[in-house]
């Protein structure tokens, strides 16, 4: 079996193709930010405003990846297991907003959390953790776990994430950026733009 010159060509380009798809790939996962907060170190700020031996706010501190905390959100931990507490607290995103938004919610009290994400089309998105509602019945409770996922999408854009409930919330692995295909979807997809190719070729 032989290949002409042209076969080669048709080879070529198919490569081109699935290049130029996995650099897509690549720079939508890119896009994507995970913060765990371990880069932060609570010594820094203790002579913060409103700081004391074991509360730390946070405002701008990851301002450069689009990310500002507002509203009573505390840095928590130590010996680089940190996470981000507080009796009610917000963050919101600047610059390129994400799609996809998601999180590990829980409470030190076992509380449940109520988690809202405000979208840039005056969408809103509620979702509760579960946990103990205080001063209601056990029926109206539900057994509490922690490090509950959470995770948010809208096409349009996420500004801003709200966190509230009854006693603390807290956050840990928070990570956002555009929605990327599951990989199958892709490989779905390249196996369709090369049907269509081959189909253009033999016509």
């Amino acid at each position: 079996m032989t290949c002409s010159l042209s076969d080669f060509s048709v080879y070529r380009n198919i490569i081109h193709v699935f290049l130029l798809l996995l650099l897509t790939v690549a720079v939508g996962r890119a896009q994507a930010i995970t913060i765990n907060f371990d880069d932060l170190n609570p010594e820094d700020f203790i002579n913060a405003e409103g700081s004391d031996d074991w509360l730390f706010p946070l405002s701008n501190e990851y301002e450069s990846v689009g990310l500002i905390f507002q509203d009573n959100a505390y840095l928590i931990g130590g010996g680089g297991n940190n996470f981000v507490n507080g009796p009610g607290f917000s963050f919101r995103f600047i610059g390129n907003l994400p799609t996809y938004v998601s999180m590990y919610v829980g409470s030190s009290v076992g509380y449940k959390v109520g988690v809202d994400a405000f979208g840039v089309n005056g969408d809103r998105d509620h979702k509760v953790t579960d946990g103990a509602i205080h001063g209601m019945t056990d029926e109206e409770s539900t057994p509490y776990r922690d490090n509950q996922f959470v995770s948010f999408y809208m096409p349009e854009g996420i500004f801003k994430i709200h966190l509230s409930g009854q006693g603390d919330a807290y956050i840990d692995n928070l990570y956002f950026g555009a929605e990327v295909p599951e990989p199958g979807s892709w490989i779905l997809f390249c196996f369709g733009l090369l049907a269509i190719y081959l189909k253009r070729k033999t016509i």
